[in-house]
């Protein structure tokens, strides 16, 4: 539930301070495996002009890999939250610190690669005048980091690109999207998302034209055609929160110190947050002062019936615990 910490040590304690949208509604919660996604596909996308794009991979690449990267803001996969990623010359992308690797033998249930998405995952290459590349479009919270694939549907780097596919990563959503532009045959492609656990995916299916599956076989050797997309979206609950654009002031807390902590929250769950009644919805700050036991809530802020979809501003009084000085870091 936490999108920020803050962290204030001492000499014989710290204090946690834990910034969150608190829900009073117990049971809304459902696992986030990927295999539980929701797979939808239509046509008529259009690809995202990458001017002013970082290059991840260059031209005529069979193979390779690009160093970690930032996604630019916090995407959850499987409850689990990533800021960086990497990506191959052979249409696979890795979430996390640990580098996605060279392998080109795709399969949806491989545990070599883990977690990773897999736009057009095969033995293929970027080739003469191809590249990967990536670019974050729009503001927060809705930014959207597309990473684009041009490159070859076969691995003879030395002849002409000749296909391009884009992963958009949603911010707040934490939807996984992908979107096809003109392109050749693959081999035996794998198309499709897969978690932390080997078994848990969900893949393009080869056997039923643009559907998806999540056991089997999963290897496709057809271009899914120009304008086509791919959306994978995490099963969502009703009550759901996206913090960002915390403010918390300087990193130096002092004792019984009272700050005014904003922060801006979007609604990512499908339900209005209330603010009077049994399903009180607030949001809300708790300390840790022993690196174990939570405290009482120090403060709590009606949410002010924000709507699915919608985002606020909240300001936050907060007085500090009293502990010595304490220098902190903070991020969101």
């Amino acid at each position: 539930m936490s999108n920020f910490y803050n962290q204030q040590k001492t000499n014989a304690a710290y204090i946690v301070l834990l910034l969150f949208a608190f829900f009073a509604i117990a049971g809304t919660a459902r696992a986030q495996l990927a295999s539980t996604y929701v797979f939808a596909t239509g046509t008529g996308a259009t690809l995202q002009n990458m001017t002013g794009a970082t290059q991840l991979i260059g031209a005529g690449v069979d193979d390779g890999q690009s160093v970690i990267f930032n996604i630019g803001f916090d995407f959850t996969f499987e409850n689990v939250t990533y800021k960086q990623f990497s990506a191959s010359s052979n249409g696979v992308i890795r979430l996390g610190g640990t580098a996605v690797g060279t392998g080109f033998a795709n399969s949806a249930a491989s545990t070599t690669i883990q977690p990773k998405i897999m736009p057009m995952w095969d033995d293929i290459c970027t080739g003469t005048g191809g590249v990967v590349n990536a670019i974050i479009v729009g503001t927060a919270p809705n930014r959207i980091l597309v990473i684009n694939h041009f490159g070859r549907m076969d691995a003879t780097e030395a002849s002409a690109s000749n296909s391009t596919f884009q992963t958009w990563l949603y911010e707040g959503t934490n939807v996984i999207e992908f979107r096809y532009g003109a392109g050749a045959n693959p081999a035996s492609a794998t198309i499709g998302i897969g978690g932390a656990a080997g078994a848990n995916y969900m893949a393009r299916n080869s056997t039923t034209l643009q559907t998806a599956a999540s056991t089997g076989a999963v290897n496709i050797n057809a271009w899914p055609g120009s304008g086509r997309f791919y959306t994978f979206t995490p099963p969502t609950a009703a009550y759901r929160a996206y913090i960002y654009n915390v403010n918390a002031g300087s990193a130096t807390w002092c004792q019984g110190e009272t700050r005014n902590i904003t922060l801006s929250v979007k609604n990512t769950g499908t339900a209005t947050w209330t603010d009077a009644g049994p399903n009180d919805i607030n949001i809300g700050c708790k300390w840790n002062t022993n690196g174990t036991d939570w405290g009482d809530y120090r403060v709590r802020v009606d949410a002010g019936a924000l709507a699915p979809g919608a985002t606020a501003n909240y300001t936050i009084p907060l007085q500090a615990n009293s502990f010595q000085n304490a220098s902190s870091t903070y991020g969101a």
